[in-house]
């Protein structure tokens, strides 16, 4: 049997839903709107990976609560939103999540860029097709 496992990782930057947001990770303000738009896709099948380019890709990190170390990712669309926890770094925080199978969504929240006034940040999914 031929096992194959998906990662999706886009890099681009999350904005402060306020102009003049908080300067530093251990200071984000309660909600961020992401925007991933490019990044990429990788399969590994028969031994090897391959990448192809990765849809863009939206979400909110809300309920921002550092010192609870918890939040919720809401998706365009979406009733309700799925629990994060927080695992706080210096320079940024990692909202993980745990889905369905026990696969992971992890999103890593870095110090606002002075330049771009957004927070740099990296998305990744780390899952497996049921089946495969």
């Amino acid at each position: 049997m031929t096992r194959k496992t998906v990662l999706w990782l886009s890099i681009i930057a999350c904005s402060a839903g306020y102009p003049g947001g908080a300067a530093h990770a251990s200071d984000l303000p309660a909600a961020l709107n992401c925007e991933f738009k490019s990044g990429s896709t990788g399969a590994y099948d028969n031994g090897k990976f391959t990448f192809k380019a990765a849809t863009p890709l939206q979400f909110s990190l809300t309920a921002i609560d550092l010192g609870g170390q918890s939040a919720e990712m809401k998706m365009p669309g979406a009733e309700n939103g799925g629990k994060l926890a927080i695992a706080r770094g210096v320079g940024a925080n990692h909202f993980l999540e745990v889905v369905t199978e026990g696969y992971w969504n992890i999103t890593t929240v870095y110090d606002l860029d002075d330049d771009t006034k957004r927070f740099p940040a990296v998305h990744s999914r780390h899952f497996g097709l049921v089946g495969q």
